[in-house]
């Protein structure tokens, strides 16, 4: 059994950040199977997000209405390259979202259609020590 203890939320972002005595992919799984967050897990790498979503941090992700979403949400999408991203909207426009991630000095070069959009990004988890 994994000890969790909820942090809070990070700064910026409503999300909150649970730091976990094992595997966050083990825990954020678990989470999502029992629906307690989301519907679908997923593990982190890169630097675009730090600090608030590190690398090695596993989120849960949720369905949101496409139609629902707003300028703050860190969404999780699919890229031209077939890779998931999980960054922030900084402006919606009729034709897609203009995201971002925390780090990168410009937005991202394609705007997220509705046919990309995976999911919201409804909790993270970060291990309490750094392997």
């Amino acid at each position: 059994m994994l000890a969790l203890s909820l942090t809070g939320c990070a700064p910026r972002l409503d999300i909150p950040v649970v730091r976990v005595a094992g595997d966050p992919f083990v825990a954020a799984k678990s989470d999502a199977a029992a629906g307690l967050h989301g519907t679908l897990c997923y593990y982190g790498i890169g630097e675009s997000m730090s600090p608030w979503l590190p690398d090695d941090t596993a989120v849960v992700v949720r369905k949101v209405p496409f139609s629902k979403l707003r300028t703050g949400m860190v969404i999780v999408y699919c890229n031209l390259d077939n890779m998931r991203v999980a960054h922030q909207i900084m402006e919606i426009r009729g034709e897609g979202l203009v995201t971002k991630g925390f780090n990168n000095r410009i937005p991202d070069k394609t705007l997220v259609t509705e046919r990309m959009y995976v999911g919201v990004v409804a909790c993270a988890y970060r291990a309490l020590t750094k392997k």
